[in-house]
């Protein structure tokens, strides 16, 4: 029924580009934002992307891709992937091709030495992660936007087995900050960007000293327990160890690790 077609090569996937950008907007009632898209898919310094397409007569009706991100375990650098951009026709939802599009792409990224794949699902799409895909999901943090003199200044002590977006690996960090129509602020290991008159605090180390104490800041917490008059919507996150050595990792949420798409 379905023609399947597996990338893992970027200038393969742009000859696909015209049937995505229509898919985008049928799934979304949106554009797909073009410079937006080759960024994250083309630009991308880590490596290819893996992608699943299903065609049926010629129409793109199915779509599920990750992006290489390199991410740090106990110290060393290792390949992420990125799980973005579902999307799956209005007329052939119900029908399972998320799940098998999806486990395609688990099986290639494994091939090529992915040791994980990890997301921020909607609260809507979580619980499918989890049950269909075998996701670990934690659906305990939230965004909260909080007064410089209110961030929290836990002792920033790394823990064990802690996987962490990495500030070391320079070439990856200029392209994530050079998404296209964002500004980005790096004050040592503070990052924020300037959006709209809101400042997202994207990564931080707990250290918050240099930052404005007369601005609001929105960051990812782990517990919202603590922020119930603070919390501006739940943020659900998840992933999917592939390489068996990592089991009984933690992760150091960070929203650089998500403000992609």
């Amino acid at each position: 029924m379905f023609e399947k077609i597996l990338i893992t090569d970027k200038l393969e996937l742009k000859k696909h580009k015209k049937e995505i950008i229509k898919l985008f907007h049928k799934s979304f009632n949106a554009e797909l934002d073009e410079k937006l898209w080759e960024w994250a898919y083309i630009e991308n310094p880590c490596g290819d992307p893996v992608v699943s397409l299903y065609y049926h007569e010629g129409a793109l009706v199915g779509h599920y891709a990750v992006i290489p991100v390199r991410l740090k375990y106990n110290g060393t650098g290792i390949l992420a992937a990125l799980s973005m951009t579902t999307m799956v026709d209005v007329s052939y939802r119900r029908h399972g091709l998320f799940i098998e599009q999806a486990n395609v792409v688990y099986e290639e990224a494994k091939k090529l030495n992915y040791s994980l794949v990890y997301g921020f699902p909607n609260m809507n799409s979580a619980p499918g992660f989890k049950k269909r895909l075998g996701w670990t999901i934690d659906t305990q943090g939230c965004v909260v936007e909080l007064t410089s003199d209110k961030l929290p200044r836990e002792s920033s002590k790394k823990s064990k087995n802690q996987i962490e977006f990495s500030l070391d690996d320079e070439l990856m960090l200029n392209w994530r900050l050079s998404k296209p129509g964002m500004k980005y602020i790096k004050d040592g290991n503070v990052i924020y960007k300037e959006f709209e008159n809101e400042h997202d605090l994207i990564f931080h180390d707990n250290y918050f000293d240099s930052l404005d104490k007369n601005r609001k800041y929105n960051l990812y917490v782990s517990d919202c327990n603590d922020y119930d008059n603070e919390k501006s919507f739940d943020y659900a996150f998840g992933y999917k160890i592939f390489d068996e050595h990592m089991s009984g990792c933690n992760f150091k949420v960070d929203l650089i690790m998500s403000d992609v798409f």
